[in-house]
């Protein structure tokens, strides 16, 4: 896969930025739950976030793998769609 790009480096900028300035880091929400306890929404939204943040990483790092060899990242991407799917089931629980 060779992305279409701007200018050259342009989706290796887009990958990085995913990757840096995604939930994958949760610095806010580890540092919101040290200064007083978080509640159970703010923890399921940053679940939530996260799954989704790794969900676009995987999908955007799948186009780089050769054809025959995504089986190991459709098994996470899935994996994950569970995860977010229970979060989403936990969300509506607490809404009640």
């Amino acid at each position: 896969y060779k992305p279409v790009e701007a200018y050259p480096g342009e989706y290796i900028l887009y990958i990085k930025a995913i990757a840096e300035e995604s939930a994958f880091k949760c610095d806010k929400v580890r540092e919101k739950s040290l200064e007083k306890d978080i509640s159970e929404e703010d923890a399921i939204g940053a679940g939530i976030n996260f799954e989704k943040d790794f969900m676009l990483f995987l999908h955007n790092i799948k186009r780089h793998i050769k054809k025959g060899e995504e089986k190991i990242v459709n098994a996470i991407i899935e994996s994950e769609e569970k995860h977010l799917k229970q979060l989403y089931a936990l969300q509506k629980k607490l809404k009640k």
